[in-house]
């Protein structure tokens, strides 16, 4: 087992005397009370991180591949705005679109005016070299629409190959991980006093061992490479955007720092519940634990009603926080859609006019909120992992 505080002062909580009474105060002791947790979590953390220190070729190999998965998932959106500015460039050009739709006062913009999507020269070029080489003759928006259509199978199937890639390799650098980690857990216990085993019920024992041991696993590979991964998909998305139109980013992103706010103070109450629940299935397992063992001793001195009392308020106080937590989830999410349709509304208030005026191109329009809303996503992953992975990491190093 690993050393640290007693799991009794873990969730100790302060006087009512000394707890603060106005909403100022209130907000700033939740505020030092999270900075704590997370300093002593992080701490932990690292020292968690040290099991994987064998393995480090590996996690690189994963971490190259994230990346780059990453970046080709940002493609799709732009091939598809691609298609829709040639369409309705082809259509302004033939004049099958309606008159009404660009006055005369306000002629069609050229194409070097208005930003286009940065994938766009490239497709032209591809679409250019097939048009010469294996489509002679055809239509040039229909040649692109082709070379769109195989460039959206090949982000396909190079995703796929990648995920298939990086799912083999991280579970197997996950289990050799729990591996050394079990072993050396049990190691240590081998080592401890018979004290120890006196003082502790063996279902708590044993669901350290083999419970919280698993759990670790989602903990030291997962939240790394999946930060890191946020991390560039958010880099590859603000820059696009930012180099499609500065203003209408920097509006979008206004909704960013309540969204930050929001996440953090429901990771702070979700991370005490979390702490909860998991202190309490020790309790229902090392509860089963001692009655399965001790099932004679019960059925000779016919106590089954009063163990089946004692199991079933256990079950209840389980039943009760998940409840809780389900709630919280149920209230959280709504919450936090509406904060980001926020943003949406503002991309499509403010862009909807730029196009209207002619200072945005229609797939830059329609690829903007699909970005900005994967500028939001990592924001709410990184807090859920950090919970999970504060909750979990910390449970497991106090016992």
């Amino acid at each position: 087992m690993f050393h640290g505080p007693s799991p009794d002062n873990l969730n100790e909580e302060q006087p009512d005397s000394e707890k603060p009474q106005g909403i100022r105060e209130y907000i700033l002791y939740w505020l030092r009370k999270a900075r704590v947790d997370v300093v002593k979590s992080s701490k932990t953390y690292v020292r968690l991180l040290r099991y994987a220190r064998p393995y480090l070729h590996l996690a690189a190999f994963i971490l190259i591949l994230a990346i780059v998965s990453s970046f080709i998932s940002i493609l799709p959106m732009q091939l598809m705005g691609v298609m829709v500015d040639e369409i309705t460039f082809a259509f302004r050009s033939d004049g099958d679109m309606p008159a009404a739709r660009t006055p005369a006062t306000e002629p069609d913009k050229p194409r070097s005016i208005r930003p286009e999507l940065p994938i766009a020269p490239g497709i032209r070029r591809a679409a250019h070299y097939v048009s010469e080489n294996w489509m002679p003759g055809r239509n040039r928006v229909a040649v692109i629409i082709y070379v769109i259509a195989a460039a959206f199978v090949f982000l396909h199937f190079t995703t796929s190959g990648i995920s298939i890639v990086s799912g083999f390799i991280m579970a197997r650098l996950g289990q050799t991980i729990i591996f050394d980690m079990r072993n050396s857990v049990y190691q240590h216990l081998q080592k401890l006093s018979l004290r120890y085993f006196e003082e502790r019920r063996t279902g708590d024992v044993m669901s350290r061992v083999i419970n919280d041991v698993n759990s670790l696993q989602s903990v030291i590979v997962g939240p790394v490479i999946g930060f890191i991964t946020d991390v560039f998909t958010m880099c590859w998305v603000f820059y696009f955007c930012f180099t499609f139109d500065r203003q209408l980013t920097i509006l979008s992103l206004l909704v960013g720092p309540a969204l930050g706010l929001a996440t953090f103070v429901f990771g702070i109450f979700m991370r005490k519940f979390y702490r909860l629940i998991r202190q309490k299935i020790g309790e229902l397992n090392a509860l089963l634990q001692d009655n399965l063992s001790g099932i004679r001793v019960i059925k000779g001195f016919a106590r089954e009603d009063y163990e089946f009392e004692r199991f079933r308020e256990k079950s209840d106080e389980n039943r009760r926080l998940n409840i809780q937590i389900a709630r919280m989830h149920a209230l959280f999410k709504p919450a936090i859609g509406t904060l980001m349709q926020a943003g949406s509304l503002f991309v499509l208030l403010y862009g909807g006019l730029k196009v209207l005026k002619n200072e945005m191109r229609l797939g830059v329009f329609i690829t903007f909120p699909r970005y900005i809303s994967m500028l939001y996503g990592p924001i709410m992953r990184s807090e859920e992992r950090r919970v999970g992975k504060e909750c979990r990491s910390r449970w497991s190093a106090y016992h």
